[in-house]
Formats: C-alpha cells, structure tokens, sequence
C-alpha cells in the first residue's frame, strides 16, 4: 500500500481498557459505508480502529448481529472485502488488505511494517512533540504528538533507515528493526541535546567592540579590556563606557553624574567588587573611580533590576575586578596628563592564591597640566573661582590678591582570592578613593586669606564565598561595609 493515513493502534496503548474481545455487539446495518459502521462501533462499544483509508474507501457492507462477539462481526462483515481484520490487545482493531500469500501471522505482518514509538529527552525523560520521523528517502514520515507518541506505516521496501530528529537536538539513526524489538509501541527513543555553531546566530558585540548582551534583557555587560578607546578620551574610563549605553545620559557630560532612564545619580546602586561606592568620579565626576585596567567585568541594569540587588529606583552598575586566578603574573604602570596609575595581578601559592592591587594618584597639585587647566575650566564654570577670573587676574598682577586652587585624588583597590578547594573560593575586598580641593584668596592690603576646603572620602572592604555543592546546587554568600564622608570647611583668617 502506498500511505496509510491512520493513527495507529499503539498510539492507544496508553488509555483505560473498557471493550473486550467477548464483548456482545448490536448490529444492523445494510448497504452502509464501511466507515460509518466503524465509528459506529468505536461510540457505542469504546473499540478502537486503525485502517488503510483507501482500502475502506466506498466499500458498503451489510448484516444483521445480536450480541454477537466483535470478532464475529468484523468478519461477516469483511467477508469478500479483500480485507481482513486483526487484535491489537483487546480493544485495539486494526483493518488491513488481506495478503494473497499470508506466511505469517497478522500481527506479524503489523509489527513488520509499523513503525511507532516515543521521543523523549535523553536528560529528563520529557516528551518531544513535533519531533520529526521519516526514512532515509524524506518520502514517507510523520511528526510525534504533543505526548511525544508518533506512527507511521511505510512499505517495508522502502525503510532502510529511520531518522528521527528535534531542533537543538542531535539526529540520530536507527535500523527498521529496532522499532520491532518490542512490543507495539513501546520503542522509547531518547534524543540529546546538541549545541552547534551552524545554526546559532549569536550578537557578541553591542554598539561596539567589548559591549554585549548579558542573559537577562535588562542585562548589558561590558569588558573595558575588550573595548577600543573611546573616542576623545586619554584612556579608557570605565563609567564613560556606560554612558554610551542606550537611556543612560550624562546632562552635564561627567563621567560619573549617570541618568539612567530619567532617574537622577543618586538613584543608582554601583559596586565595585560588590562594595557599595557612593562617590564615583574625581574632579567633580570628570574621571571615574575605578582603574580601568583591573576591572574585568562591569553588568548595567538598566531596568528589571534582580532581586539581588536589593532593588533600586534607577539602574544597578555592578564592576569586578579579577574574578579568578590568573595563571601568570602581570602588571602595569601609566601616567597621562591629570594622574599616574600602577597595577599588579599575581598567582601565589600553587596557584591557590592570588592577589591584585592598584593604585591611582593625580599630580594636579604639584603641577597644572594643559588638561587640567581645560577640565578646571568646565568643572568650575559659573563658580567662583573662574567667574571673575579676568578681574582676579588683573589684581593679581597689581599685587591686590593672590588666589589659589589646588586639586588631587586619588584611589587604591585591593584583592585577595584562595581556592582552597575544587568547589570553594573566597574573596576579600578593599577599596578607597579620595578628592581634595583647597581653593585660597589672599588679599595683602586687607591682610585677609579666605579658604575653601573640600573632601571627600569612599572607604569600604568586602568578602564572599561561594560553594558549589553539587553540579545544580550552589551558594554565594556576601558581605560588605562602605563608609562614605564628606567634608567642607569655610576660613577667613584676618590679620595674617
């Protein structure tokens, strides 16, 4: 036969079984389609049927029966049809050509050419509907049911090979024979999932080289060792890289003063090494706090901020510094116009232990670069400082006033990481980070000096642990303490 569009009587296997064999049939019917005396039978008697639809096609029967055994009844009523009937279980019927040569058993002749089973999950035992079933030709096959069931019933003469396949699965082969080891319809065939490349489309940059997509939507993640310099910029600075981010924006263009959808700076958490930091920048937000070349990892949440955070108004800007231990020693120093910077990440200990530190220091108060002078100009606009500055100039040439700014920071970060075993790591944490402003006016003939002090302070140290216990089970514990101050002293001293 060419197709048989049926479900097959293995697909039933798995219901209540309510119709036996000896169960007495009336029947009376003359001249009927076939078919409607199957469905028949299948509403009042809870049988079920699986045929060749174009064999039972415009075949009529007739026949009169009174609690008479099914058996009985199918083959009266099959009689010359050149069909015949046979059990599958006690309520399973299938309907079938009547061979010319019978060497076998009908049910023989059933397993030999029905191809039936499951699909499931090699990991968690979890049907595959939709999966697909076919021989080595694509001519003839069927899709598996949302229970991951599936049958078909192709000519024996043209099944070499069953190939059953699932998308992200692997496809795998089978022999015909293999779907007749068992009994009807309980050949489970278990796939395995499969990444490959070919058929994954996958964004590894976002906006721009070392910027990507995290796993969360609301998730981006940025690797400042990844990314090119930003355009303008000495070198890399970590909060602008952020600020390049769709629906974050700076007003007034420093780098650490972020409005993360319409909120305000104050509204976002930043963590540096899970280390609340409350003052970001230097030079007034003009330079970030962070040294960019010992930050391995920075996520932004933009929105949909996770639970471990402890939820925020804005965004979340959460920076690491080396994550795990480095297999070899490597260090740094670098100066530019504004500051000088030294970093070193070195292995210890059989490489169980490693430690990280860095240190950043400007040399603004021992001398004004260029660069400074420009930032000092947009820092301090509309201040006192530079709002009369071409009259401060001009009394100071007369010897009527002396003024003076001096302007420093600095930051230092530590880390410590041990793994004393395959399943533990801990880590421990130290920041700080410092901006002074000293800003003096001396005026000689008043014998008065007024003196405008500022500082602030970001202290904070942090550890944790994470175990993992099993290859589905993890913990990771953390703690931190971050002190922030600020502080602003006003003078005059007269008589001096």
């Amino acid at each position: 036969m060419r197709k048989i569009l049926a479900v097959a009587a293995c697909l039933f296997c798995f219901l209540g079984l309510s119709a036996q064999k000896d169960t007495p049939i009336d029947l009376s019917v003359s001249n009927v389609p076939l078919k409607e005396v199957i469905a028949e039978i299948e509403k009042e008697y809870d049988f079920r049927f699986s045929y060749d639809l174009e064999a039972v096609s415009g075949l009529m029967v007739s026949g009169e029966f009174k609690e008479r055994p099914i058996d009985e009844v199918l083959g009266s009523l099959l009689k010359n049809s050149g069909l015949k009937h046979g059990f599958v279980e006690d309520k399973y019927i299938l309907i079938l050509r009547d061979p010319s040569q019978e060497t076998e058993s009908l049910t023989q002749e059933i397993l030999r050419i029905n191809l039936c089973g499951k699909i499931v999950d090699a990991e968690t035992g979890e049907p595959l509907p939709g999966a697909n079933i076919y021989n080595q030709s694509g001519e003839y096959g069927t899709i598996s049911d949302d229970e991951g069931m599936f049958a078909f019933f192709p000519p024996k003469s043209e099944v070499d090979s069953v190939f059953v396949s699932y998308v992200g699965y692997e496809t795998r082969v089978f022999a015909w024979g293999f779907f007749m080891k068992n009994s009807l319809c309980n050949n489970v065939v278990e796939l395995s999932f499969s990444e490959f490349e070919a058929a994954v489309v996958s964004v590894t940059d976002y906006l721009m080289e070392g910027i990507k997509l995290g796993n969360n939507a609301n998730e981006v993640l940025i690797r400042p060792g990844d990314m090119k310099m930003t355009p303008g910029a000495a070198e890399p600075d970590v909060m602008e890289s952020v600020r390049l981010l769709p629906g974050i924006i700076s007003p007034d263009e420093a780098a650490a003063e972020l409005h993360v959808r319409g909120g305000t700076p104050d509204q976002n958490l930043i963590l540096m090494d899970g280390i609340p930091v409350y003052h970001a920048g230097h030079f007034f937000g003009s330079i970030s706090a962070f040294n960019p070349y010992i930050v391995d990892e920075v996520k932004v949440w933009r929105g949909g901020i996770g639970a471990e955070y402890g939820g925020r108004v804005s965004g979340v800007i959460d920076i690491q510094s080396m994550k795990d231990i480095p297999r070899s020693f490597r260090g740094g120093i670098g100066v530019n116009m504004t500051h000088g910077h030294a970093f070193v990440s070195a292995p210890l200990v059989d490489d169980k232990v490693a430690v990280m530190a860095s240190y950043r220091r400007s040399f603004t108060d021992v001398w004004k670069s260029p660069t400074f002078n420009r930032l000092r100009s947009k820092v301090f606009q509309g201040t006192k400082i530079t709002e009369n500055q071409d009259t401060l100039e001009e009394e100071e040439e007369e010897g009527e006033l002396d003024a003076d700014d001096v302007f420093s920071f600095y930051d230092a970060n530590a880390k410590i990481i041990a793994q004393p075993s395959s399943k533990d790591k801990l880590t421990l944490s130290f920041f700080a980070g410092t901006n002074k402003l000293d800003y003096s006016t001396n005026y000689p003939e008043d014998q008065l000096i007024q003196n405008d002090f500022l500082r602030l302070d970001n202290l904070g140290a942090g550890g944790d642990w994470e175990r993992q216990w099993t290859s589905n089970y993890s913990t990771f514990i953390q703690a931190s303490y971050s002190d922030y101050s600020f502080e602003y002293n006003y003078d005059i001293t007269q008589g001096v």
